[in-house]
């Protein structure tokens, strides 16, 4: 993935990886979604079920599950290396970037509420 944004109003997502550096220096708002564990690898599977169920065999089981064990690596992980939640936590500090965290609906609810 490249991290060359062209256009001034951009939004990007995805947290693993260099990519995410360049675009977070240059960024005027950063809105970190950021759900508790627990509901992050249900929504993870659920998502796995869905596509089965359409018939998708794009995902496997396997993958599913390694993806829910890194999404709680990340988490966990206490480097701040730029693939690690405390590496994304420090780079944003750094460059002083406006972000809004997002940990939950009554968050979510509030933002939408602000921009009303």
């Amino acid at each position: 993935m490249s991290s060359k944004i062209t256009n001034k109003k951009s939004i990007i997502e995805g947290v693993y990886g260099l990519w995410t550096r360049k675009p977070i220096k240059k960024a005027d708002l950063v809105i970190w979604l950021d759900p508790p564990f627990r509901v992050l690898s249900h929504r993870i599977f659920l998502r796995y079920l869905k596509r089965k169920l359409k018939g998708s065999s794009e995902d496997t089981l396997k993958g599913t599950l390694e993806l829910i064990k890194y999404a709680g690596r990340y988490k966990k992980t206490d480097s701040e290396s730029t693939s690690s939640y405390n590496g994304h936590k420090a780079l944003i500090q750094r460059h002083d970037v406006k972000f809004i965290l997002i940990r939950n609906k009554k968050d979510l609810n509030k933002l939408f509420q602000s921009l009303i």
